[in-house]
């Protein structure tokens, strides 16, 4: 499927998600509002090895955005020297995920290979679990859980997109 189909597929299914979180599990706005970019960033995920096509470059400029901050988060060592130790942490963060892991993502793995996978939907869960450390219980699983969902709703769209229902070679 087309990138703009896992997008839209991806926010609706996002937007359905966190209503029934606030709905049935007095979820606040600000964590159902986290979940539903959460939901959108794993729904795209899969297509991370997709080479230098929008959602690789996107993606990718995304996650090394997203972890020299969490670096800093997770390390608060790291914030005692001021702005020039931050500053560093930033830069040398970004340029190793944009450099390194994305490129060596996009060079040994292999179009809808181990990336497009439901291993790779259960690490996307365990990884979203252990960002969000901060948050109760309950709610970083309703988040881990839509971030599988996101991710697996990825899977079954390029599923059901490759699944022939009218035969070609029929009479």
């Amino acid at each position: 499927m087309e990138y703009r189909s896992h997008f839209t597929f991806a926010t609706l299914f996002s937007i359905l998600y966190a209503i029934a979180g606030i709905y049935f599990f007095s979820l606040s706005p600000e964590h159902a509002f986290l979940t539903s970019v959460v939901i959108i960033i794993a729904g795209m995920l899969p297509d991370i090895d997709a080479g230098n096509e929008p959602p690789a470059r996107e993606l990718g400029g995304l996650v090394a955005a997203v972890f020299p901050v969490a670096m800093i988060e997770l390390f608060p060592s790291l914030k005692e020297s001021g702005i020039s130790r931050i500053a560093l942490v930033v830069v040398c963060g970004y340029l190793l995920v944009r450099v390194i892991v994305i490129r060596g993502l996009q060079k040994f793995t292999a179009r809808r290979g181990i990336i497009h996978s439901i291993p790779a939907a259960i690490l996307t869960f365990e990884v979203a679990y252990l960002l969000f450390w901060d948050l109760p219980r309950g709610i970083r699983l309703f988040v881990a859980t839509g971030a599988f969902l996101g991710f697996f709703t990825h899977l079954l769209i390029d599923a059901w997109g490759n699944f022939d229902l009218v035969k070609t070679a029929m009479g």
